[in-house]
């Protein structure tokens, strides 16, 4: 954790969070990314606490994932066979608009729809609603706040999405506070 953030301004935490993250490298960033993934494991599977807020796997569930970026977490890895068939990632739509479509890792294909190259599903795929999303970003406060890349495709969608969001990160991208504006959303 890296302290109160109240008087730094978004561009500033990403330029923090981006030199952080460049710092992690190979076997670590593997590493970390296996505990996040066993983290999230462990939360997925028979949890009763989550079965509370989401009953357990009812037909037209499906979990909103995204496909890491170079410095995101791959939470992926202890996952990607659990959940296949019930996973969702973001693509765009004709309009600009975010949107999950089913797929599995495997249907994922490079575009640089979001402004830059990233993984995102075939945009035939099936539209879908998911009950629960993994939410990336560069930054995360313990209070919920987040901070993404600056595109805002996460916020506008996540605005009217009353289900569970949570956000994945490595430690390293957890402050006591961000600086938020009116349109940013919590996880």
């Amino acid at each position: 954790m890296f302290g109160d953030q109240k008087r730094s301004s978004k561009k500033d935490v990403r330029v923090r969070v981006k030199s952080i993250l460049s710092q992690i490298e190979g076997e670590e960033l593997v590493k970390k990314s296996e505990l996040v993934s066993n983290n999230l494991h462990e939360l997925f599977s028979g949890n009763s606490t989550l079965d509370k807020i989401i009953p357990p796997r009812e037909e037209g569930f499906f979990f909103g994932g995204f496909a890491p970026l170079e410095d995101e977490p791959n939470w992926l890895i202890c996952l990607e066979e659990v959940l296949k068939g019930l996973i969702a990632f973001p693509g765009l739509d004709k309009s600009g608009n975010m949107l999950f479509y089913k797929a599995d890792t495997d249907d994922l294909v490079l575009t640089e729809s979001f402004g830059a190259p990233v993984l995102t599903p075939p945009l035939d795929n099936l539209i879908v609603c998911p009950k629960l999303i993994l939410v990336p970003g560069l930054a995360f406060g313990e209070n919920g706040s987040r901070l993404g890349r600056g595109k805002g495709f996460y916020d506008k969608y996540l605005e009217n999405f009353s289900g569970l969001k949570i956000g994945v990160c490595f430690s390293e991208q957890i402050f006591e506070e961000l600086p938020m504006e009116p349109n940013d959303v919590f996880v």
